[in-house]
C-alpha cells in the first residue's frame, strides 16, 4: 500500500478567528530516513524498513523505539483496540483536550519520511517545501527517544536574506509534559525483552509505553515573505537518558495567525494576450493590501511573479511567454500577516501567429531553391539559412535525390516558426546510383571503379597463365 502525497493547496473562504490555521507542507527534499513500517514483518536494512526473506525483526537497537506503524502493519500486529496505526493518507489531525487543531502531512510510507538526528551530529539539514507560503511560524511533528535536543535554525525565503539565529527544542518520547494527542491512531514498535520472537513487534499506545510523538515550533519568521525551506543543526543535548538523545522529524506545517484576514474570493483572469493577462478578485473587509503569485507550475515552486504587492483588487501580469499555461493565487494582508491563499486559478496566454508555411520550388538548372521570402530566415533539415535578395537558396550537394524539410523562422515576439514544407530535390541529371544505397556517383568515382575493375581482371589473367 503506497501513500500518495500530492500538492496540498488549502482553500478557505473565511479565516478561523478562534485558532491559528495549520497548513500541512509537502516536503520536496530533505528526508534522510524511513522510520514508518509498512510491511507485515519488517526489518530495517540500509535505512529502510523492508520485509526480510526469513529473518525476524531482531530489535534494531537505538531507533526501533521510535519507528511507527502504518495501518497495514498495526492491524497485523494486533495493536491495542482503537489504535489501528497511522492513517493511509498520511494526514495527521489532532488536538490536546479539544483545543487548537493541529494538522500535519507525513511523507510517503515506502520512501524516506523523516530527518533522523542523533547527538553530536554536526550535519546541517534542510527541508525544502514543494509550495512556498507566508507563515508566522513553522510547526514540526516528530518522534524522539533518550532525551531532548536543542537545534539552531534558519528559514529561507523566495526572495531576500534568510531569518537566522532561530532555535527549537525537541521533546523526549516520555516527557511528562506531553499529553497524548487526541485522535492520533498509531502504534509504536517496541523491542520485546522476553526473547519471544513472536512478540518482537508490539503496537503500544498506553500509559506504560507513551507514544514517541511530539510537536514544537519555530517563531520569529518574516510573515511578509514566502518561506521556501528551513535549515537546522544539532546544537547540544538538553537532556540525555542513556548513551545519546535521538529524534526523527516527520512533518512540518506552516502556521497562519488567527488574526490574519479572510481569504480573497472570486479570483479570475481576463484580457489574455500573447504576453499578459489580468487577475482580479473580491475585496476583503478591512484589508488595504494584497499579495499575488504567478507560476508556470501548480505548486508555485518557480515563481514568475513572486509575492507581488498591490493595493488594488486586480493585477496586470506582464512579460509572459506566448502559448503558456500560468497558475495564480492571491492573499490578503494585515498587521498580523497574510491570509490563506485563494483558490488557484489558471490562464493560458495566446499563441503567437505562425509564419506562413513555405511554398518553395526547385530550379534544377540553376541549382537553387526558389520562391522564398527575400532575405528571409529559414531552417532546412535543422540548419539555419538566409534567402538572398531574390528569395533563393543554393542547393547543397547532399540534398540531391532527397526530400528536405523547410521551416520559415519567426522572430519569437510577433510570429512563431511555420509548419514544415517537405520538398523533394531531384537527383542530378546523368548521375549514377550506388546499387546498395542509391547515392549519386560522380564521374571521378565511376572512373576509379572502372580502373580498379580493369586492374583486377589483369591480375586474374596473369595468375591463370602461370597456372597453365
Amino acid at each position: 500500500m503506497l501513500l500518495s502525497v500530492g500538492i496540498i493547496c488549502p482553500q478557505k473562504a473565511e479565516a478561523d478567528t478562534t485558532y491559528d490555521t495549520y497548513v500541512p507542507l509537502t516536503i520536496a527534499s530533505g528526508y534522510n530516513a524511513d522510520v514508518i513500517v509498512e510491511d507485515e514483518t519488517p526489518e530495517r536494512i540500509n535505512g529502510r524498513w523492508v520485509v526480510p526473506t526469513a529473518v525476524p525483526f531482531d530489535g534494531d537497537n537505538e531507533w526501533a523505539n521510535m519507528a511507527l506503524c502504518s495501518a497495514t502493519v498495526a492491524s497485523r500486529l494486533n495493536a491495542p483496540a482503537g489504535h489501528p496505526g497511522l492513517p493511509d493518507d498520511g494526514r495527521i489531525e489532532f488536538t490536546y483536550g479539544g483545543g487548537q487543531p493541529y494538522v500535519y502531512q507525513l511523507g510517503d510510507y515506502r520512501k524516506a519520511n523523516a530527518v533522523q538526528v542523533v547527538s553530536n551530529d554536526n550535519t546541517q539539514y534542510e527541508l525544502v517545501f514543494s509550495t512556498p507560503g507566508a507563515y508566522k511560524k513553522l510547526s514540526f511533528f516528530g518522534a524522539s527517544g533518550n532525551g531532548t535536543m536543542l537545534f539552531t535554525a534558519e528559514v529561507t525565503y523566495t526572495e531576500g536574506d534568510p531569518t537566522g539565529n532561530l532555535s527549537f527544542e525537541s521533546k523526549e518520547w516520555n516527557d511528562s509534559g506531553i499529553a497524548n494527542p487526541d485522535g492520533i491512531n498509531t502504534c509504536r514498535i517496541k523491542i520485546a525483552t522476553c526473547g519471544n520472537e513472536s512478540e518482537d513487534l508490539v503496537g503500544r499506545l498506553d500509559s506504560t509505553y507513551t507514544p514517541s510523538l511530539y510537536h514544537f515550533e519555530i517563531e520569529g519568521l518574516d510573515p511578509t515573505r514566502l518561506v521556501k525551506s528551513v535549515k537546522f543543526k544539532w546544537e547540544r543535548d538538553t537532556l540525555t537518558r542513556g548513551s545519546a538523545a535521538r529524534t526523527n522529524i516527520l512533518a512540518v506545517s506552516g502556521v497562519i495567525a488567527k488574526e490574519a484576514p479572510s481569504t480573497p474570493t472570486g479570483t479570475g483572469s481576463t484580457d489574455a494576450t500573447t504576453d499578459q493577462f489580468k487577475i482580479s478578485w473580491n475585496s476583503v473587509d478591512g484589508v488595504g493590501e494584497y499579495r499575488v503569485d504567478v507560476s508556470t507550475r501548480p505548486d508555485f515552486s518557480n515563481l514568475v511573479v513572486n509575492n507581488a504587492k498591490t493595493t488594488e483588487t486586480s493585477y496586470d501580469v506582464k512579460g509572459l511567454s506566448a502559448g503558456t499555461k500560468y497558475y495564480y493565487r492571491v492573499r490578503a494582508v494585515n498587521n498580523s500577516g497574510q491570509s490563506i491563499p485563494s483558490a488557484v486559478g489558471e490562464e493560458t496566454t495566446e499563441a503567437l501567429p505562425q509564419m506562413p508555411t513555405p511554398n518553395a520550388s526547385v530550379d534544377s538548372a540553376a541549382g537553387k531553391i526558389t520562391g522564398l521570402t527575400p532575405n528571409g530566415s529559414y531552417t532546412i533539415n535543422g540548419v539555419a539559412y538566409t534567402a538572398d535578395a531574390n528569395g533563393k537558396i543554393n542547393i547543397s550537394n547532399e540534398w540531391y535525390g532527397t526530400t528536405i524539410s523547410i521551416i520559415a523562422k519567426g522572430d519569437g515576439s510577433t510570429r512563431s516558426d511555420s509548419l514544415a514544407q517537405s520538398l523533394q530535390i531531384p537527383a542530378k541529371d546523368g548521375a549514377a546510383k550506388t546499387p546498395e544505397t542509391g547515392d549519386d556517383l560522380n564521374l571521378g568515382g565511376i572512373a576509379v571503379i572502372m580502373l580498379l575493375s580493369a586492374l583486377s581482371l589483369y591480375v586474374l589473367t596473369r595468375k591463370n597463365k602461370k597456372l597453365s
